[in-house]
């Protein structure tokens, strides 16, 4: 089963360049980019070792602030910061944890590391115990009402993803979905939820009433790794970010035919609409930038650089459209821009490879999680400062905000 599974995913071709530097991002197109190097200014003092896979922290109340690797290395957070603060604030939030921090454990052969992956890889709340989902969860969204969150399953085989009743915190439903599923949408009547899938390059459609899928394929398949996603407000038209390609793709929710293109920088990795400035904002983590399209149009306004290799990974915007917070794969940070100069006006040093910060409903603060660093970093948006480190025992990928129907 485990020699199907790695000649069917491709394990060498995984970790020569179609997942970037373990951060699942580029794609074999553009595997040529060399590998990236410390980004200057951003190094911190006392830098501390990267917790080992499998190893628990300990939570703590606070303190002073956890030293952090500096930018390019492996290091990250090894200690909690103001936990307590954490446990406070107003959400549930929801986390996907890998079952592993070390993305060069997996290969082929090395079947304790992929045991260990397999035992340790689920969804909790921030402060609650692991649900098991499947094998490396990776994406996680929440239903509008805080009933329902859907779990993607990166590297069950064949791809999953599983609907979780948040009241209980157990898996009421289990989807069958193409080969790497990756991130999902809602529509406003949270009757369907779609979820890209990273491997095929495909849509699939899920029935959260009767439990059905439906696949969606574009032209030509040339939707090359399918990963980030967003809707429209009306939930007419669903945006798809190509990870492997140069341009973002909109889909139908109706008629579920796909649409136009925008065309991008290289390795479009995620997309959000910004409602106040009716902007697409698209990561690319190949090119190491951000582009801005026209809603309306789909026509490239603008191309925002980040800092030189930060591998650029999801992205997140504020409530009011004001900042886009980019999680900086490889530059171990997250960067603030500000959208109308379209200029990026602050850079805060995270735990090791930030995956994909997460504003709250309210626009109050970010969650960023780390895979690396294994861990959860809180921040303020009003001066952005890190006000807590929470420790996610192993791998910390992928976060979400629910209301606070929950204990944790």
């Amino acid at each position: 089963m485990m020699t199907r599974f790695f000649a069917r995913r491709g394990v060498a071709a995984l970790l020569a360049g179609t997942f970037a530097l373990a951060g699942f991002g580029g794609a074999a197109a553009y595997a040529a980019r060399t590998t990236p190097t410390a980004a200057p200014g951003l190094a911190m003092k006392t830098p501390l070792p990267l917790m080992s896979m499998g190893t628990t922290p300990t939570p703590g109340a606070g303190g002073s602030m956890p030293g952090m690797g500096s930018t390019g290395s492996t290091g990250g957070v090894a200690g909690a910061y103001n936990v307590a603060f954490a446990r406070a604030l107003p959400y549930t939030v929801l986390v996907t944890e890998m079952g592993m921090a070390d993305m060069n454990a997996m290969v082929p052969g090395k079947t304790d590391a992929m045991m260990a992956m397999q035992k340790n890889s689920g969804v909790r709340t921030l402060f609650g115990p692991l649900l098991h989902s499947g094998s490396m969860p990776h994406g996680v969204n929440v239903t509008a009402d805080g009933r329902y969150a859907l779990v993607s399953n990166f590297m069950d085989d064949p791809g999953t993803a599983v609907q979780v009743d948040l009241r209980s915190m157990k898996i009421v439903r289990r989807f069958t979905v193409g080969i790497n599923p990756t991130h999902f949408v809602f529509t406003p009547d949270r009757r369907y939820a779609f979820v890209t899938d990273f491997g095929s390059g495909d849509v699939y459609r899920l029935d959260l009433i009767a439990g059905t899928t439906r696949r969606i394929t574009f032209p030509s398949d040339n939707c090359l790794r399918a990963h980030g996603d967003t809707l429209a407000p009306d939930g007419r038209t669903m945006y798809v970010a190509c990870a492997g390609e140069a341009w973002i793709y909109t889909l139908d929710t109706r008629t579920l035919r796909p649409g136009r293109i925008g065309i991008t920088d290289p390795g479009a990795y995620d997309v959000k609409v910004n409602v106040q400035r009716h902007e697409l904002w698209v990561s690319n983590q190949t090119a190491n930038t951000v582009s801005v399209l026209d809603e309306g149009t789909l026509k490239k306004l603008a191309t925002v650089s980040l800092s030189r290799n930060m591998g650029p990974s999801l992205l997140d915007l504020t409530p009011d459209g004001r900042r886009a917070y980019v999680g900086d794969l490889t530059g171990n940070a997250v960067s603030v821009i500000d959208t109308a100069s379209r200029k990026v006006i602050r850079t805060i040093p995270v735990a090791a490879q930030p995956f994909g910060p997460t504003i709250t409903p309210d626009g109050r603060y970010v969650y960023e999680p780390s895979i690396k660093g294994s861990a959860v970093t809180v921040i303020r948006v009003s001066d952005n400062r890190v006000m807590a480190v929470v420790p996610a025992p192993v791998g910390a990928l992928h976060v979400a905000i629910a209301p606070r129907v929950l204990g944790g």
